[in-house]
């Protein structure tokens, strides 16, 4: 756990848009779990499981309203802290972007988050890299699925990637911090029936703070003394992610099968896909 006067130390060598990392704090509440997703949900009734398949074959009842796989490409002009030793002893061990989903009726995240990792390059501080398509390592891609109207059709629900490094202090203390985050409305696809002209290609612009109390990129205090944002600002680099979508119709039948097996929305990295269809079935 990190002491208070450490955790102050962190954000004094930090702009105001970089906040401790808002899924850290729901994990430690034991919320946006993956257990409050994909356990089995039992009826009270009956005593039952009620969201489990009966058979192995898909029916209509099964397709989601919304699904696709989601290919984090890159991101830059990312907020990232100085490691100058003469100025802080803040260390940066991983970087990652976390996936959650956040009602804005109801300024709430629910169902549960899904982790890409980030590769670094020293020389791009304010750049995140991730692995390729088909690469053998990694956690690209991630598949998001959900079959209920009041996600996809009747609510407001965002997808929030979250941008999250993790720190170590001269104690050893690490502390999750978010260096912001970028929405992807789900009510956008509302409009493209059956995915017919669909975009597959997004670009999101990146904010600070949190969804609750964003933070525009354009009001990002750069005025502590950051090396990497001074030759950012210089070249009026914007804060973005850059992700590619590949729709349910464009998937294969082994896919959209386990796929039916999913909880009713959920989120996940495709490589867990076929682990937790046969956790459920």
């Amino acid at each position: 756990k990190t002491p208070a006067y450490n955790f102050a130390k962190y954000f004094k060598v930090l702009p105001k848009q970089f906040i401790e990392s808002f899924t850290t704090r729901l994990w430690k509440r034991k919320e946006n779990l993956p257990s409050s997703v994909f356990e089995p949900k039992i009826n009270p009734n009956t005593l039952l499981y009620k969201d489990l398949k009966k058979d192995m074959t898909p029916t209509d009842k099964d397709q989601p309203l919304l699904s696709f796989q989601i290919f984090l490409s890159d991101a830059r002009g990312v907020p990232y802290p100085d490691q100058d030793p003469k100025k802080t002893d803040l260390q940066v061990m991983k970087r990652e972007v976390r996936v959650s989903m956040y009602d804005t009726l109801t300024n709430s995240f629910i169902g549960n988050s899904a982790i890409v990792a980030s590769i670094h390059n020293k020389s791009e501080p304010d750049t995140w890299k991730f692995n390729k398509w088909k690469s053998q390592v990694g956690t690209n891609p991630l598949i998001f699925t959900s079959k209920d109207a009041d996600v996809v059709i009747h609510g407001d629900v965002d997808l929030i990637f979250e941008f999250v490094i993790v720190c170590k202090g001269s104690n050893n203390a690490t502390k999750d911090i978010s260096c912001g985050f970028a929405s992807l409305h789900l009510k956008e696809f509302k409009q493209f029936k059956n995915y017919v002209n669909a975009p597959s290609i997004k670009t999101l612009e990146i904010q600070g703070g949190s969804p609750d109390k964003p933070i525009p990129a354009d009001e990002f205090d750069f005025k502590k003394d950051l090396g990497a944002w001074k030759k950012m600002t210089r070249g009026n680099i914007k804060s973005k992610i850059t992700i590619d979508l590949r729709y349910f119709n464009k998937m294969s039948a082994e896919g959209k099968f386990y796929i039916s097996m999913l909880p009713s929305t959920c989120i996940i990295n495709k490589k867990l896909l076929h682990f937790l269809a046969g956790y459920r079935c």
